[in-house]
């Protein structure tokens, strides 16, 4: 039941691992059609499912036709979807839906140019104007932008054809106002606060919920620990320690650390990341990531992180990614060094292997994000 009178829940579905992604772009005949993020409502908001003029499904019937609704979620602050005539680099590849805005009645041109870059990539291209709707709510006008060049392989490589942005106005390019703001000023949302539930059973159906205007009591075990925001424009907060087992401590005096749905793994400065690999066994590998041997699973230790003053465990079940393709297995830390220079750095990042085993609402009004563990089971759409 949500906390909020308007509020959307938008269900996510589960997409394959990247071993699977790039054994699909090594061998074509290995690649179907693509899972993605699904746009749905609670059981007792569903409409008739209807289908755009591609045959890509919805629930319920959109407005917005030519968009494809599927979209890694957070991290900047706006919109981004690939253009039609998109794109010169890795993603001209058939592996995405692309916006073509001659097949929108409501397109409005813009034009504005625009520049971005991600830890991943970087995007360039024109902003444009359509009508916004998600989860079954909208029908406002919004301003995003088209993406015309992507040079970057991580973006080929990944299932999402576009971005929505939930991080602060501040980030935003061209002062474009945020898609959350857009909502709420048409007064689609009673709160500027959001929620993520990421369920990382690889088998689970649905794979998740976001929640846009409030949060589920019913995905997390409370209460929640609310931090507050240190910086407003990623969702920044301030991390006490972290422990390795009762051998090992991280951030000792404290660290600048950021809550992010779009980046997999958890980072942290490369000095400290190789220390808690060198306890645990890892071995580097390439970009600061590391392997661990799959038989020390059942020996390694908890790993804490001491957040306002409550202490979040993972497991080694959590912070192991396993990765298995025929008889070969591989199991990938959750651990990636990455050195961020002052004065934007150094901090960590909590991404997925984090948030995974824990919901996380986010409270723009506020300015605080609030932290409790996600219970293991999750209802149906």
């Amino acid at each position: 039941m949500l906390d909020d009178t308007y509020a959307c829940c938008v269900t996510l579905e589960k997409t394959p691992s990247w071993a699977c992604q790039i054994r699909e772009v090594v061998d074509p005949k290995a690649a179907g059609d693509l899972p993605s993020l699904g746009l749905s409502l609670p059981k007792s908001w569903l409409l008739q499912p209807g289908k755009d003029r591609r045959g890509h499904r919805f629930q319920p019937e959109p407005r917005w036709e030519c968009l494809a609704p599927w979209m890694r979620v957070i991290g900047i602050s706006w919109w981004a979807v690939l253009a039609s005539v998109c794109c010169l680099g890795p993603s001209r590849t058939g592996f995405h839906h692309r916006y073509d805005p001659k097949a929108s009645s409501s397109f409005r041109p813009n034009g504005t140019q625009f520049s971005i870059r991600y830890g991943t990539g970087r995007l360039d291209g024109i902003l444009s104007e359509d009508m916004l709707t998600i989860g079954g709510i909208g029908g406002g006008p919004l301003v995003f932008g088209e993406a015309l060049w992507e040079p970057s392989l991580a973006f080929a490589l990944a299932r999402f054809d576009g971005i929505f942005g939930l991080g602060f106005p501040t980030l935003a390019v061209a002062g474009v106002q945020p898609p959350l703001d857009t909502l709420l000023d048409l007064g689609l949302l009673d709160q500027p606060v959001f929620s993520f539930y990421l369920n990382r059973d690889p088998e689970a159906v649905p794979g998740g919920e976001v929640i846009l205007g409030g949060s589920d009591p019913a995905l997390y075990i409370p209460p929640l620990t609310f931090l507050p925001v240190t910086r407003p424009a990623y969702w920044q907060i301030h991390m006490d320690r972290v422990t390795v087992g009762h051998s090992l401590t991280l951030c000792p005096k404290g660290c600048a650390t950021i809550l992010d749905t779009g980046t997999s793994l958890i980072t942290g400065p490369s000095k400290e990341i190789g220390a808690l690999h060198k306890l645990i066994g890892g071995f580097p590998l390439l970009a600061g990531e590391y392997l661990i041997p799959c038989d020390r699973l059942p020996v390694l230790p908890p790993i804490s992180f001491l957040l306002g003053g409550v202490w979040f465990n993972l497991t080694a079940q959590d912070y192991v990614l396993q990765l298995a393709s025929g008889r070969t297995r591989l199991c990938l830390s959750g651990f990636l060094a990455l050195d961020v220079p002052p004065p934007a750095g150094p901090f960590w990042i909590l991404g997925d292997v984090f948030l995974g085993p824990h919901v996380a609402v986010f409270d723009r009004g506020a300015a605080r994000v609030g932290l409790a563990r996600a219970r293991r089971a999750l209802r149906g759409p």
